[in-house]
């Protein structure tokens, strides 16, 4: 069985960007140097016989806890923002979640959409472009 699995794996490498199982191929820029980086991540693989397994690497003792997630986002290792994951406990999550993301500039307006290689019809209002 796991030869059959690593046969799989290795044909779907070998067709590079030509991948029948994408949605769609990589559109170039940065989809395309994502999808390269993706593939010499998966050649250098090497796979054992162990089962899989989940561990968190984020503190010495392997057990993930809410508060070791959030201190390392504090601290910048997984965002490079300086902003704290201190929620305001009379506001909505919805809302919380919002200006968090708001603070990151990842709202998907039209000009993120189009510096993520998002195809948009055009950087300007959709009620201006109406009127």
């Amino acid at each position: 069985m796991e030869f059959f699995l690593r046969n799989i794996v290795y044909h779907m490498l070998d067709l590079a960007l030509n991948a029948p199982f994408l949605r769609r191929n990589p559109r170039g820029g940065a989809e395309e140097e994502q999808w390269v980086a993706l593939l010499s991540l998966l050649e250098t693989h090497v796979s054992s016989n162990q089962r899989d397994r989940w561990i968190w690497t984020g503190d010495g003792d392997g057990v993930y806890s809410v508060k070791c997630g959030r201190n390392l986002i504090d601290k910048g290792t997984l965002c490079s923002d300086t902003y704290a994951t201190r929620w305001l406990k009379e506001l909505p999550a919805k809302v919380n979640i919002f200006i968090w993301r708001m603070l990151l500039n990842k709202l998907p307006t039209r000009m993120n959409l189009m510096s993520r290689g998002i195809t948009v019809q055009s950087n300007q209002c959709g009620i201006v472009i109406q009127g």
